[in-house]
C-alpha cells in the first residue's frame, strides 16, 4: 500500500532567509513574541491532552522547534479536524500543525506550506476475524468515524451505501465501536494502530485493518492563504526540509510512537541522500513544482498551436530529464506521447503494475482550468524501476494532457 502513496510534493524553498526577506506575519509574531499553533487534543500521540491538561504530542514538539527558530514562546490551542481552518481564518492561530491530509481543494482553502512533514492511510478497527481489504466491501455496513477525515469522501465514492455514524471527536468514535453501534472505525490507520498498542487491553477483541485501494495521504503544515508563498511559509518549509535532513523527525516518532514507519524513512532517506535541491535536480529528479510549470506550459501551447505542440510532445521537446508530458485525444486514445508505442492505446485501459486503472480515473476527473493529481507505478526513464509517480493532469483544448513526476519509493 505504501508504495502507492501520493506524491510527496517535496516542493523546497530552499533560498535563505535573510532579514529583509523576512514578511510582515513573522514580524508580527517576532513582535507579539508569542507562535500560537493549532494541534489536535484528540489524535494521541500526534496532539492530544496530557495528564496535566497541557497539549503534548509529536506534533506540539514540531510547534516548539519552530517557535525556538523565531526566538519566541509557544502557545497550543487546542483543534479538531471540523475546526482548524476556521481557527486559522479568524486569527486564532498562526498555523496549523494538526494532522492536516493534503489535497487540491485543501490547498484552495489555506496556504499548505511544502514539503510535507508525515502521511498517513486509511484503515479500520474491527473485531477479530473481520476481513476486509477494500472499501467495496464496506458497502451496506455501519461504520463510525469523526467529521473532517479527508478519507470519508473516498469511502463514501466506492462504497455509496456505507452508513457513517460521524463524531466530533476520537474518543466518541470508540466509545460508540466499544458500545456496538458501529462494525468498525473507519479512521487513520496510525491513529488505529496506536491505539490497538497503546491500550491492549481496551482493545483486545479488535483488530487494525488497512483499506488498500485508497491511497495514503501527505500531511501539511497550513498558515493564511497566500502566506505559503510569502516569508513565514519560506520559514517553515526551510525548518521542515532540516527536520527530514537531520533526522529530527525521525527521532520525534520514535520517541512518540516507540518505531519509526515505513514513509519518514524513506523520506529521510530522500533528504539525505541529497545535499540540496542541485544536487537532486542534476540526478536527474523532476519536482512537483517543475512539473507543475511544465504542464501549465503544455496548456499554453496548445490554446496557441494545438497541432505544433502534439508534435513537439512526441518529439521529446518538453522533456526535462526524468519528466515529459503526454495528452490524450477526444476519442480516448493517446496521441502525443514521448514513447511512439503509446500513442493510439486507449487511455482508460492502461494499468499500473499493481492494476490501478489510473487512465480511466484521469479521464472522468479531469476539468478545463484546474490541475487534478493521480498516482500510480510508472518506469523510471533513468533507470527503467518501476517507481511511484505522481501524475499533474488537466483538460484543455478538448484534449486531457498530464505531467507525471517520480517519487523516490521503495518498491515491494
Amino acid at each position: 500500500m505504501l508504495h502507492r502513496l501520493a506524491a510527496f510534493g517535496l516542493i523546497c524553498l530552499l533560498s535563505v532567509i535573510t532579514h529583509k526577506s523576512i514578511g510582515r506575519s513573522i514580524d508580527e509574531i517576532k513582535a507579539k513574541g508569542e507562535l500560537v499553533v493549532g494541534a489536535k487534543v484528540d489524535y494521541p500521540p500526534y496532539g492530544f491532552q496530557g495528564k496535566d491538561g497541557q497539549i503534548i504530542g509529536l506534533e506540539p514538539d514540531l510547534a516548539a522547534d519552530l517557535a525556538k527558530r523565531l526566538g519566541v514562546s509557544l502557545k497550543i490551542v487546542g483543534v479538531l479536524s471540523s475546526n482548524r481552518f476556521e481557527f486559522l481564518r479568524d486569527g486564532k492561530i498562526d498555523l496549523i500543525i494538526a494532522t492536516l491530509s493534503i489535497t487540491d481543494d485543501r490547498r484552495k482553502a489555506v496556504g499548505i506550506i511544502d514539503p510535507p512533514y508525515y502521511a498517513s492511510g486509511a484503515g479500520l478497527l474491527v473485531r477479530h476475524g473481520v476481513r476486509i481489504e477494500e472499501a467495496s466491501q464496506l458497502e451496506g455496513h455501519t461504520i463510525c468515524s469523526v467529521d473532517g477525515n479527508i478519507f470519508l469522501i473516498e469511502l463514501r465514492s466506492r462504497a455509496p451505501g456505507v452508513k457513517p455514524l460521524i463524531f466530533g471527536d476520537v474518543p466518541s468514535a470508540e466509545q460508540a465501536l466499544l458500545e456496538g453501534r458501529c462494525e468498525a472505525l473507519f479512521f487513520n490507520d496510525n491513529l488505529l494502530s496506536y491505539k490497538k498498542q497503546s491500550e491492549p487491553d481496551r482493545f483486545k477483541n479488535y483488530d487494525v485493518l488497512q483499506l488498500i485501494d485508497i491511497d495514503p495521504l501527505l500531511w501539511g503544515i497550513a498558515t493564511k492563504h497566500g502566506e505559503e508563498q510569502l516569508a513565514l511559509g519560506q520559514f517553515v518549509s526551510q525548518a521542515i526540509v532540516d527536520w527530514h535532513r537531520s533526522g529530527f523527525l525521525l527521532n520525534l516518532e520514535k520517541k512518540w510512537l516507540g518505531s519509526n514507519t515505513g514513509l519518514l524513512k524513506a523520506l529521510y532517506g530522500k533528504w539525505t541522500s541529497a545535499t540540496s535541491m542541485v544536487h537532486a535536480q542534476r540526478a536527474g529528479f523532476g519536482t512537483p513544482a517543475e512539473a507543475r510549470a511544465m504542464l501549465w506550459k503544455v496548456v499554453a501551447g496548445m490554446k496557441a498551436d494545438k497541432a505544433k505542440t502534439l508534435a513537439q510532445i512526441s518529439n521529446g521537446g518538453f522533456r526535462d530529464r526524468d519528466l515529459y508530458p503526454y495528452c490524450v485525444g477526444p476519442d480516448g486514445k493517446y496521441v502525443a506521447h514521448p514513447d511512439p508505442s503509446r500513442v493510439g492505446l486507449v487511455y482508460k485501459d492502461v494499468r499500473d503494475k499493481s492494476g490501478k486503472a489510473y487512465g480511466e480515473e484521469v479521464s472522468r476527473l479531469a476539468v478545463e482550468g484546474e490541475i487534478g493529481e493521480v498516482n500510480y507505478i510508472f518506469p523510471r526513464p533513468t533507470d527503467g524501476l518501476a517507481t511511484a509517480k505522481a501524475g499533474l493532469f488537466t483538460k484543455v483544448a478538448d484534449h486531457i494532457c498530464v505531467v507525471g513526476y517520480y517519487i523516490s519509493w521503495p518498491q515491494g
